[in-house]
C-alpha cells in the first residue's frame, strides 16, 4: 500500500447530524430485487427501533437517496444492474454518514467483492438467503436487526479508493528459505477488522522475524478472500490456515471461518492445529481460544494485537498472554469502527500499549526489535 489512511484529514461529506439515543435508526435499503426491497423492509419495521426511509433499486439511486435523506444505516446489495453496490460504495460514503452493510451472496466472487467491499469502509455484511428467490428473510432476521443496530453505533472511516501493495521487494523469501517462527504476534478482529488489517498486514516488512496469526471473525470461504487480497498487498506473503501448518518467519496465516485455531508444540517449531469446538461468545473462530493456546505453548514469546470489534473476545487471552509474560496492544478507541473488543482488553489494564491503527504495524515492528519493552499502565 502506497499511501496510508489518514484519519487527520476531514472527510470530503457532510457532518453528521447528531441522531438521539432514543431515535429510531433511519435505514436505507438498496436492492435491485422488489421481492427482496418488500421482505427486507418488513423484517426492519417490525423493530420499531428502525425506521425504513427509503428504498432503491440501484447504485445510482443509492447515491441521490443517501445524499438527500442522510440515512443512519444503509443495506446494499452488491450485484445490482447499472452501478452495483460495490461502485458505489465509495461515492455513498461521500456523499452521507452513513454505515453501510454489504449484502452478499456466499460465492466466489461475491466473498471477493464483500471483503473489498470491507476494506473501501462498509461496516459489516449479511448473508442473504440462498436462492434467487426466498420466501423470507426470517433465516436470517436476527442477524440483519443485530448488524443494523451495530452499524449504528460504528465509525465510518475514510479509505483510500484503490488501495496498491507497498513499494518493497515482495516475498523475497521462498517457503524453503523461511525458518520456523521462535516468536508469535496474533492479531484479533471483528467488526471493522477487514479494513484494519488492511492498514496493517500490508505495511509489515517481508523480513518479519516473527510468524503472525490473524483471527478475523468471518463466515467459511470468507477468510479465503480475506486472505488472498491482504496476500495482493502485502510484502509477507499471507494464506489461509490449514491443520498441520508450520508457523513461519514472515508469514501471515488467516484462521479459518468456523475453525478454531489452536497451537502444538512439535520439534521446536508450532503447528496449526484446528477444530470445531463450541463457539466461544458465539464465534468460531474466536480469539480467546487461539490466545489462550499460544499463552500455553510459546513461552512468552508472543505479542497480540486486539483490533475493531464488538465485543469481548480477546480479553481472556489477552489475559493469559499477559500473564505469561507477552505483550498486548490495544488499537485505541478514535481509530475503532467498533470500540469493544479493544475497549475491554484496556479496561482490563492488560494493555501494554494503546495504539492508533495507522501506527499499529510500526508498534509491531519495534517490539520485535525490541525497542518496547516497557509495559504502561
Amino acid at each position: 500500500m502506497s499511501q496510508r489512511p489518514d484519519w487527520s484529514r476531514p472527510p470530503l461529506r457532510p457532518a453528521p447530524v447528531p441522531r438521539e439515543s432514543d431515535a429510531p435508526v433511519r435505514v436505507l435499503i438498496v436492492d435491485d430485487s422488489t421481492f427482496m426491497r418488500h421482505v427486507i423492509t418488513r423484517e426492519l419495521t417490525a423493530d420499531q427501533r428502525i425506521a425504513v426511509v427509503g428504498a432503491a433499486r440501484n447504485g445510482i439511486e443509492a447515491i441521490a437517496m443517501a445524499r438527500e435523506l442522510q440515512p443512519d444505516v444503509i443495506t446494499l446489495d452488491i450485484e445490482m444492474p447499472q452501478l452495483d453496490g460495490l461502485g458505489a460504495l465509495p461515492r455513498i460514503l461521500e456523499a452521507c454518514q452513513a454505515r453501510v452493510i454489504m449484502l452478499s451472496s456466499n460465492e466466489g466472487i461475491g466473498r471477493a467483492n464483500t471483503v473489498r467491499a470491507l476494506e473501501l469502509g462498509a461496516v459489516d455484511f449479511i448473508l442473504k438467503p440462498a436462492g434467487s428467490i426466498s420466501p423470507n428473510l426470517g433465516s436470517i432476521r436476527e442477524m440483519l436487526l443485530r448488524a443494523v443496530h451495530n452499524a449504528a453505533s460504528a465509525r465510518v472511516r475514510r479509505t483510500p479508493a484503490a488501495p496498491t501493495a507497498l513499494v518493497a521487494p515482495r516475498k523475497m523469501l521462498s517457503s524453503g528459505g523461511r525458518m520456523p517462527a521462535r516468536r508469535l504476534v496474533i492479531i484479533g478482529s471483528s467488526t471493522g477488522g477487514p479494513q484494519a488489517l488492511t492498514a496493517v498486514i500490508p505495511h509489515l516488512p517481508a523480513d518479519l522475524d516473527a510468524g503472525v496469526v490473524v483471527v478475523q471473525h468471518m463466515p467459511p470461504g470468507f477468510t479465503t478472500s480475506l486472505a488472498a487480497r491482504l496476500d495482493d498487498l502485502s510484502a509477507v506473503p499471507v494464506r489461509e490456515a490449514a491443520a498441520g501448518d508450520t508457523v513461519m518467519t514472515g508469514e501471515v496465516l488467516i484462521a479459518p471461518g468456523d475453525h478454531h485455531l489452536c497451537f502444538i508444540a512439535e520439534g521446536g517449531a508450532l503447528k496449526i492445529k484446528l477444530d470445531q469446538g463450541p463457539r466461544v461468545h458465539g464465534v468460531r473462530p474466536a480469539v480467546d481460544v487461539t490466545l489462550a493456546s499460544a499463552a500455553e505453548v510459546a513461552e512468552g514469546r508472543v505479542a497480540c494485537v486486539i483490533l475493531t470489534g464488538m465485543g469481548r473476545d480477546g480479553t481472556a487471552g489477552a489475559a493469559a498472554i499477559h500473564a505469561a509474560g507477552g505483550w498486548v496492544l490495544a488499537q485505541n478507541e478514535a481509530t475503532c469502527v467498533i470500540y469493544g473488543m479493544p475497549r475491554c482488553v484496556i479496561e482490563a489494564g492488560l494493555a501494554t500499549e494503546v495504539v492508533p491503527l495507522d501506527d499499529m504495524a510500526g508498534r509491531i515492528v519495534a517490539y520485535l526489535n525490541g525497542a518496547a519493552r516497557k509495559r504502561v499502565s
